[in-house]
């Protein structure tokens, strides 16, 4: 009969643990899913954003590009203004791209007098 009690009693300790380590492994599991999904959010974040500057870099470069090409084919240069206009697009600075937020508002309109 001791025999049987300690058996049992050694089953439920080993029962006890193995249901106290899977808690254990379930909380970090769970940590681990939160941590995981916010970082990914992080980078999702950076990657929309670094697309969009990215469009807008395009965007400028290809019209800067369009507006130099139609401008100065040779059948259009304009030898008065040529000079000044070419000066202008080259100091055009395209590494300043503008921090877009989609979710954010539009700033108010001035208060009215």
């Amino acid at each position: 009969m001791n025999q049987h009690i300690q058996q049992d009693w050694n089953n439920r300790d080993f029962n006890e643990s193995i249901m106290v380590n899977m808690k254990k492994i379930i909380t970090f599991l769970n940590k681990f899913d939160t941590s995981t999904r916010d970082k990914l959010a992080n980078i999702n974040e950076k990657i929309s954003k670094l697309e969009r500057q990215l469009d807008y870099v395009e965007s400028s470069l290809s019209s800067a590009s369009e507006y130099t090409v139609a401008d100065y084919s040779n059948e259009n240069i304009d030898n008065n203004n040529y000079n000044e206009e070419y000066v202008e697009v080259e100091n055009k600075d395209f590494n300043i791209v503008p921090d877009f937020d989609i979710n954010s508002a539009p700033p108010p309109p001035p208060p009215e007098e």
